[in-house]
């Protein structure tokens, strides 16, 4: 005698076919969940920024056989302040204004610790640069001459010569000091 057991059109039979995984997509799965562990060490370990200087008392220190500085943060830090500055007052104020909060509150961002690190040509170069551009923003110009007559003009030295005194005035106090460190 043969029991008859109804059917429902949501309930599944067990078979082999449906319900056991094959080879092939057990290998895929294998597959995807390494590349998913190895985009994921990627964006976890390598993602994260490698950089060849440190940071030590707000000077750094670039990674050299001799001892360099980085002045790429001191620069960032220049603009940060000169175009909070150049907002602020920029066309409202005079330009001796604008000239001596660029003095006063910018270029000691940009200096800052020069003095004790070996800074080369190309750096120098690159803070005249940098100081050229704030001076051409300021007074609305290309021409490099126009550049240098304002700074002559406003008594605003150039790289070479602010970096040279301060070095002097740090190398002094370095002398002059009672520590033996």
């Amino acid at each position: 005698m043969n029991i008859h057991r109804p059917t429902y059109p949501h309930t599944h039979t067990f078979t082999h076919t449906h319900h056991i995984l094959s080879l092939k997509s057990l290998f895929f799965f294998f597959l995807f969940f390494v590349f998913f562990l190895f985009f994921l060490f990627l964006f976890l370990f390598i993602g994260q920024q490698v950089t060849d200087c440190m940071k030590y008392l707000g000077i750094y220190i670039k990674s050299a056989s001799n001892f360099r500085c980085s002045l790429d943060n001191a620069k960032k830090s220049f603009y940060r302040a000169f175009n909070a500055a150049f907002r602020k007052v920029g066309r409202i104020a005079s330009d001796t204004v604008v000239v001596e909060i660029l003095s006063k509150k910018c270029c000691p961002m940009l200096y800052y610790g020069v003095d004790c690190c070996y800074i080369t040509g190309v750096q120098i170069k690159s803070i005249d640069f940098v100081l050229n551009g704030s001076f051409r923003k300021t007074f609305n110009t290309r021409s490099s001459d126009i550049v240098r007559e304002c700074m002559s003009m406003f008594q605003f030295s150039s790289a070479t010569a602010c970096i040279a005194r301060r070095k002097c005035n740090f190398l002094r106090r370095l002398m002059s000091s009672d520590n033996l460190i």
